[in-house]
């Protein structure tokens, strides 16, 4: 594929994803409007649309008590203590994100089917599952079901922002939401522009995968990339949080670092001339670390054409 016809596939895949998070960024914007507390869950290494809604809570609405939780601990060591969930949790929004990939994809209905049993309540983000999935959750649980043919990690991340958008517009207005609502609802509009910029360097890091099997090291905002090549089917030897390596050299791979420039300061010594020495490879994009995973997703793409560009 030539640039131009690659980047009028991903635009048609972010357009896409727009048109679906509109019909459903309101229920999420219900869910989580004037809670005390909100509860993320997530399956697995997909991660970045609960710490992406984490980090927008807190940036844009100043809210500090949300929580992230893997589904299959909640749902074992916490939901069965609680006498009334109805009444305990009454304060709480509870949003549950599906994971596309198996085993998660497997455990993730029984999971979410024993919460409905104890009573929990909340907007479940299914994926191409159906309208016979949601009825047979019967009443409690709002389910919006991204259908197949639409990407989950980005319709995820473009609905909650926008429903947190929506929210901070109307409690506490300033030009950053209005800059922010902008990019979000037309994010393919760049797209052009990134497959010129960053296609260089994302050939360079399917080169590497190529060789050889790198580790991924992230931040909250750039963790879609490498969840996005993931859900396209790319091996990867490890995920890291960009806090959870102190020496890149226990690792014993090269690695990709992923993060946004306001968040350089955050990479380890080791990491950074690990970088310098071109054993491992950066990418990175000036851009609000709370659009940013929007951004990073639509890299991934790009990434993912460059390869089969490679190939054919």
């Amino acid at each position: 594929m030539m640039p131009e016809e690659i980047a009028r596939d991903i635009e048609e895949r972010v357009k896409r994803s727009l048109e679906y998070s509109e019909k459903i960024y309101g229920e999420i914007a219900k869910e989580i409007s004037g809670k005390d507390h909100i509860l993320l869950l997530t399956t697995g290494w997909l991660k970045s649309p609960a710490c992406g809604t984490q980090s927008a809570l807190a940036s844009l609405l100043g809210f500090s008590k949300s929580v992230h939780m893997d589904l299959s601990f909640f749902s074992r060591y916490i939901a069965p203590y609680h006498d009334n969930p109805t009444r305990d949790w009454e304060d709480v929004g509870l949003i549950i994100y599906d994971n596309p990939r198996d085993p998660w994809r497997g455990f993730f209905e029984r999971l979410v089917r024993t919460l409905h049993i104890l009573g929990f309540r909340g907007v479940v983000l299914s994926l191409g599952r159906g309208a016979s999935y949601a009825k047979s959750l019967g009443e409690g649980f709002v389910v919006l079901d991204i259908p197949s043919g639409i990407d989950p990690i980005l319709t995820y991340h473009i609905a909650v922002i926008r429903a947190i958008l929506e929210i901070a517009g109307r409690e506490k207005p300033m030009p950053r939401i209005a800059k922010l609502a902008s990019e979000v609802s037309d994010p393919h509009s760049v797209i052009p522009d990134m497959v010129g910029r960053y296609g260089k360097r994302l050939e360079e890091i399917m080169g590497l995968i190529a060789r050889e099997t790198p580790v991924f090291i992230a931040t909250c905002s750039s963790r879609s990339y490498a969840e996005g090549l993931i859900i396209d089917g790319v091996s990867i030897s490890g995920l890291y949080d960009i806090s959870e390596v102190s020496d890149i050299a226990t690792l014993g791979s090269p690695a990709i670092v992923s993060y946004v420039e306001v968040e350089r300061d955050l990479i380890p010594p080791s990491i950074m001339s690990s970088i310098i020495s071109g054993r491992s490879l950066e990418i990175y994009l000036k851009t609000d670390p709370i659009v940013s995973p929007i951004y990073f997703r639509i890299l991934s793409m790009i990434s993912i054409a460059h390869r089969s560009r490679t190939v054919s």
